[in-house]
């Protein structure tokens, strides 16, 4: 998606995000004094969400037609499968841009 930013003109989102806001956030917190430790992950996922282009939506879409194209299982056990591999992946507490598809 595109979106109009002022000073920036017409940019995409991840655009957006690398470039302009991302860099504030990072100056805000360390301004408010927050240690590095923390806020480095924290930026870091919203960055690889950016360039990796994939989120939970983007997973899950992934993930069900990689289950589909295998043994066809059919539409209910696809989305069963894909939503067992959700839950399991979800409480590794890994990133989603992380998740592999497999």
């Amino acid at each position: 998606a595109h979106l109009y930013w002022p000073g920036a003109g017409e940019v995409t989102v991840p655009e957006l995000v690398l470039r302009r806001l991302l860099p504030l956030a990072h100056r805000g917190l360390e301004l408010s004094g927050m240690d590095s430790a923390w806020r480095e992950p924290l930026l870091g996922i919203i960055e690889q969400r950016c360039v990796t282009g994939r989120n939970g939506a983007v997973w899950q879409k992934e993930m069900f037609h990689h289950i589909d194209a295998g043994a066809r299982p059919g539409r209910h056990e696809a989305l069963r499968r894909m939503t067992q591999q959700y839950m399991d992946y979800m409480h590794l507490n890994a990133p989603v841009h992380t998740w592999p598809v497999d």
